[in-house]
């Protein structure tokens, strides 16, 4: 816990458009794997995030939703849920089915990154002590938090690393995890090639603006016995595997 607010140009030139030569929406996505695209341009006339082959072998949006045919429901699922915090998302995705189904789609979450960008607190733990949980310090305690700021969703005890984009890197007693506190989602990461240690050089890398699909980093520097020199170790979530 998808681009910019979507601009919809008048009916006239998007009708236009929509018979026009189908190849010209493509270049407006970019593929990114698992069936997904990301949107490459930000002056889009369309909703539309994934892509379908026609008959002629050009490809096309799979939702085209006109401003004359937009609901309530629809300005509010594109134009007001992106521009709130995380807490409030929460809540609301027991509203129905479908919000919920939205709100915990990629597309939403790449949205509320790029216009929600108020930050919403620091994760606070004493490091001599691991037993003591994490601590969220909010900003902002009436309309931002998380589930479950001493993170017990994740199945050891932690101690929190680093932190990017609302995502956290944390170590157990032998393994690194990623988790995002808001939706209590985490991942325990592959064992790395070298050892680490109990307090390693290491940060997350994630930026979702453009990364439509949540891939991030992890980088370790790591040194070499019995040489003066440090290499790096990097983790790669697309092919879950470390790398030199």
């Amino acid at each position: 816990m998808a681009c910019s607010g979507i601009d919809m140009l008048n009916d006239e030139s998007l009708e236009e458009d929509m018979y026009s030569d189908s190849s010209e929406f493509y270049v407006a996505v970019k593929p990114q794997g698992g069936g997904i695209d990301s949107l490459a341009e930000f002056d889009l006339r369309t909703a539309a995030y994934k892509v379908e082959e026609g008959n002629n072998g050009s490809k096309y949006p799979v939702e085209i939703i006109m401003r004359v045919n937009m609901t309530i429901k629809d300005v509010a699922k594109r134009h007001i849920l992106p521009f709130l915090p995380a807490k409030s998302l929460m809540k609301l995705r027991a509203v129905s089915k479908e919000w919920n189904q939205w709100i915990a789609s990629p597309l939403l979450a790449y949205n509320q990154s790029s216009t929600f960008q108020k930050l919403s607190g620091y994760f606070y733990q004493r490091l001599d002590n691991v037993d003591d949980p994490p601590i969220l310090l909010s900003l902002h305690r009436s309309a931002i938090g998380v589930p479950s700021p001493s993170l017990r969703f994740l199945p050891v005890k932690v101690k929190v690393l680093s932190s990017s984009s609302g995502l956290l890197l944390c170590q157990g007693k032998d393994s690194y995890y990623v988790c995002n506190p808001a939706t209590k989602d985490w991942k325990k990461l592959p064992p790395p090639q070298y050892y680490h240690g109990s307090d390693p050089a290491v940060a997350l890398a994630f930026d979702p603006q453009f990364n439509i699909e949540s891939f991030y980093r992890v980088v370790a520097a790591v040194p070499v016995l019995d040489n003066p020199v440090v290499c790096f170790e990097i983790y790669c979530s697309e092919s879950d595997s470390w790398s030199i």
